[in-house]
């Protein structure tokens, strides 16, 4: 039996196919021309997943978010919006206080007296200015401490006096900090 030259010997007889002819049967795909799809496809389902979170992720009912914290607390209705609106609320806290016994109003003004510092640090005054408000209402906090129920009267002069203090110190706060810094050049 003549072998033909193309056809190694060691495939004759043994029930192995010819390379050569395999090649010609089997149709086979070159390696770049699957990663070519591998890829397209891959960057069509990333595109229609992006297209689905910006239509479904960044829709919102609401406003925008002012603050970074809006999530973690809520902001007490009875919250100053300055000094002057805490005087106010002072003032009227203590002055409603004599005539009612109403745990909700004692709470508001524990609060309004704790919320004294950090109000007036919250404003341009100067630290020589503000710490001497925060140290008096903490002063005032501790004796609400100890009152219990309706604080003495002794407490609501306190109150009224740190009234005034805040009231001395309004004037104190720089009204335009960028003509000061333009004047300091």
């Amino acid at each position: 039996m003549k072998i033909p030259s193309r056809i190694p010997a060691s495939f004759v007889g043994s029930g192995n196919r010819c390379p050569q002819r395999e090649s010609t049967r089997r149709k086979t795909t070159r390696p770049e021309t699957t990663r070519r799809k591998t890829r397209r496809l891959t960057t069509l389902c990333g595109c229609w997943l992006l297209a689905i979170a910006a239509l479904a992720g960044c829709n919102s009912d609401g406003p925008g978010k002012t603050s970074l914290f809006e999530d973690d607390h809520v902001v007490a209705a009875h919250w100053p919006e300055g000094l002057p609106d805490l005087v106010d609320k002072l003032r009227e806290r203590a002055a409603k206080i004599k005539q009612s016994s109403d745990p909700d109003l004692r709470s508001e003004l524990d609060d309004l007296v704790d919320w004294v510092g950090e109000v007036a640090a919250d404003t341009n005054l100067s630290e020589d200015d503000w710490v001497p408000l925060y140290e008096a209402s903490q002063s005032i906090a501790k004796k609400l401490d100890q009152s219990g129920g309706t604080p003495a009267d002794e407490v609501l002069e306190d109150i009224e006096s740190l009234c005034q203090m805040i009231e001395r110190s309004i004037p104190l706060i720089p009204k335009d900090l960028v003509s000061l810094k333009a004047d300091a050049r």
